[in-house]
């Protein structure tokens, strides 16, 4: 059984996600009937994007230098203040450009430092032995906002407004922060990482992303993955549903929502995979069956058929990101948790703008069977890589219970420390 400080923890974060989730969408929609711009909303979710992407890692050192208890109990008023002020500057039913992308750019930062914070916060909530179950319940727990954040957003919008719905993410955030603070484990920093420079930890952060070598192919992987899985489900499944096919607007939602479906699925599944199959080659097969999922969007099937092939490709991401976070997290010294942790999302964050543009012009000039053969390819060739590689092989060994420090023993350079 899981820790009390853990289920704490990842209870204030799903509602926090969830409302998080609920306001942003409502906000977008209303942009879209207040001003009837799909311009307006793009440059707002642009700037949501870039100031997610700059502050990760310069954020991320706070991670190891301050209590992480209390750098989640910041990040979460950060994001309350936010959606206060979102309200206010929303409160006259008339949409003000400037001021909302302050508000927004505001809320990506909250965002931002909470994502820094909450992986490297696990190892401190439950044993080691359990990292695997705790990232696969935290995975399932994202992977459901994902599923049921967009109905619940559209019945907020219908029967609340925009304003309510706003108050209501409030009510959540304030539970949130209820759920964190009632933590009780030891988290704050080690003693070398808290005396460190702000500057000299960052610097150092990027160094170790890549003298690890595990890490830095990881790191890699994650973001051919992502910038190939993000514009399949938000842009090839569309061109797909809608131009190629013609098969109507509804299935564009119900598609995607089957990916967020098998993350949840694969999630669920990580834990007693492992304990029958060969970590490794579960990782491998994993990457494949998105392989597999993306190909059949490339063939003339029933819509039927689609659903399973997205079903499967969101499988395999929700089965390879368990075993890819618990090893990462085992291996990770506490001094540098939450930097090696920040680095890694901002990878994969960077592999979605570039993958957005390769597919978006490859959609135009081509079709979407095309880009999905493309895309299939591309990830076919990464779980190739990660089955080919030395270093992802001997991190994958054993159980993450067995990794501890495992960085720091085999990679003792990167650290600075002699061998």
């Amino acid at each position: 059984m899981l820790s009390r400080d853990f289920t704490m923890f990842r209870t204030g974060q799903f509602l926090a996600s969830l409302g998080g989730r609920c306001s942003f969408l409502s906000l977008s929609w209303w942009i879209l009937a207040s001003t009837g711009s799909k311009q307006q909303f793009a440059e707002l979710s642009l700037v949501f994007s870039v100031a997610s992407f700059v502050s990760l890692p310069l954020l991320a050192p706070l991670a190891d230098r301050w209590a992480r208890k209390n750098l989640a109990l910041l990040a979460d008023a950060i994001v309350l203040a936010g959606i206060g002020l979102l309200f206010i500057v929303c409160r006259n039913g008339v949409y003000r450009g400037p001021e909302t992308a302050a508000v927004v750019a505001i809320l990506a930062c909250g965002t931002s430092l909470m994502a820094a914070v909450s992986s490297s916060l696990l190892p401190t909530l439950v044993r080691r032995e359990q990292l695997g179950p705790a990232v696969a319940i935290t995975g399932a727990l994202q992977a459901l906002v994902l599923l049921v954040a967009p109905p619940l957003a559209g019945l907020a919008s219908d029967q609340l407004g925009l304003q309510r719905t706003l108050q209501v993410t409030a009510a959540l955030l304030v539970a949130t922060l209820w759920c964190t603070w009632g933590i009780r484990s030891d988290t704050r920093p080690d003693e070398r990482s808290g005396q460190q420079a702000w500057t000299r930890s960052l610097v150092e952060g990027g160094h170790l992303a890549v003298g690890i070598r595990p890490e830095f192919t990881w790191n890699l992987i994650g973001a051919t993955i992502n910038g190939c899985v993000v514009p399949f489900s938000t842009l090839v499944i569309p061109v797909i549903v809608v131009h190629d096919r013609g098969l109507g607007l509804a299935a564009t939602g119900w598609l995607p929502a089957a990916v967020a479906g098998g993350v949840l699925s694969g999630n669920r599944l990580a834990t007693p995979l492992s304990e029958r199959v060969d970590v490794r080659k579960a990782t491998v097969a994993s990457i494949l069956a998105i392989a597999v999922g993306v190909v059949t969007f490339a063939a003339p099937f029933h819509m039927w058929a689609l659903a399973v092939g997205a079903w499967l490709c969101g499988c395999g991401m929700g089965i390879h990101n368990v075993y890819c976070a618990s090893y990462r997290l085992a291996a990770t010294p506490a001094s540098c948790r939450g930097r090696l942790s920040a680095w890694s999302k901002w990878t994969a964050q960077a592999g979605m703008p570039v993958g957005l543009g390769i597919f978006g012009v490859l959609a135009q000039h081509t079709s979407g069977a095309v880009c999905s053969l493309v895309i299939s390819g591309i990830v076919a060739a990464t779980a190739v890589a990660l089955a080919l590689s030395r270093s992802i092989s001997e991190l994958l060994q054993g159980r993450p219970s067995d990794r501890e420090d495992f960085y720091l023993v085999r990679y003792p350079l990167a650290f600075g420390i002699s061998s």
